[in-house]
């Protein structure tokens, strides 16, 4: 019986992608089906599981807003790229040194996306590279602007006396002696543990106290 290779997924699986929506370059959406493509290529051993995997990527994207034309297109240009590279006539030696030397300098270039106008200036920052410098090749790269969420932190920030997971130092008030340790546990159980007091009360009324600090450990 011959041994058959298909797409696992694991049971946490989400069938979550990249939304059709997204504001994001063309391209991310392109890259977010054509990679599922690619893959079903190279790990389904037979035909058969091969198209049974091209069925579950349709309805995965379509349920992510994908449209259907957008879908089929890529599963097309993705076989004939793949295919047409398997199947072409590999260059011998001279023809590859020739077009290795031809081959021109590459710059990236980082841009702000904003839909076409990006697509625009990414054009002509290609047009203007290629009449300065014919040997350069200038590929703009649109990038995105960050989420809202990276502005607002989403969570409260923690006490230090609170926290847990830190290194902690303690300093005695009647001499130069320190000690130094860790603990899982929050700072202030692990403190009352050595012997600091728990209330304003006792703190005042205690001929010696101790003191720490703390940093998150690394």
């Amino acid at each position: 019986m011959p041994f058959a290779t298909s797409i696992y997924r694991k049971p946490t699986f989400t069938g979550l992608l990249l939304k059709w929506s997204s504001y994001v370059p063309k391209t991310y959406k392109i890259s977010a089906i054509s990679t599922m493509i690619y893959r079903a290529i190279k790990i389904c051993s037979t035909f058969k599981l091969m198209t049974q995997e091209f069925d579950f990527i349709r309805k995965l994207a379509i349920q992510n807003g994908y449209p259907i034309n957008f879908i089929e297109s890529q599963i097309r240009s993705t076989l004939n790229r793949y295919y047409n590279y398997k199947y072409s006539q590999k260059p011998n030696s001279l023809t590859a040194a020739v077009l290795s030397a031809k081959k021109k300098e590459q710059a990236y270039v980082d841009i702000p996306y904003f839909d076409k106008t990006t697509e625009k200036l990414g054009k002509k920052l290609i047009k203007i590279a290629a009449s300065v410098r014919p040997q350069l090749h200038v590929q703009p790269i649109p990038r995105p602007p960050p989420a809202i969420s990276t502005f607002f932190s989403s969570k409260d920030k923690i006490l230090i006396y609170l926290q847990s997971g830190v290194v902690y130092e303690i300093s005695c008030q009647d001499c130069e002696a320190t000690y130094i340790g860790k603990t899982l546990r929050q700072i202030q159980r692990r403190l009352h543990e050595h012997g600091q007091p728990s209330s304003p009360e006792q703190k005042s009324n205690t001929p010696t106290q101790t003191t720490s600090t703390s940093q998150n450990d690394l």
